[in-house]
């Protein structure tokens, strides 16, 4: 169990970043309305404030952004919003945005 934890956090940055992206992937294939599964990104963002400090937390933060902002501009059609108006989506996505990474700087 030792090995396991020392393992853990001697690469805890590559872990956050392959579950950041696995929660991605699970909310992209599984998630029919992904801006209400978006704000568990917040977990990571969290985790990597409390082990890793201030500046990981800004990391997790804007890698998340960056990487949510990319698969939302490679398939917009996939989010799904309850609006009649297309630019409903984009505030969303901005909001959401800078609610992630706010806090930590």
């Amino acid at each position: 169990m030792n090995a396991i934890k020392s393992l853990l956090i001697k690469y805890f940055e590559t872990v956050l970043v392959v579950t950041i992206i696995f929660i991605l992937l699970f909310i992209d294939i599984f998630v029919v309305n992904k801006i209400a599964f978006l704000y568990f990104y917040f977990l990571p963002v969290l985790i990597a404030g409390y082990y890793i400090g201030k500046r990981g937390a800004t990391l997790t933060a804007t890698m998340t952004v960056l990487l949510v902002t990319f698969r939302f501009l490679i398939s917009p059609d996939t989010f799904v919003v309850y609006s009649k108006n297309p630019i409903d989506l984009y505030f969303q996505i901005a909001t959401w945005g800078g609610s992630l990474s706010s806090p930590v700087m």
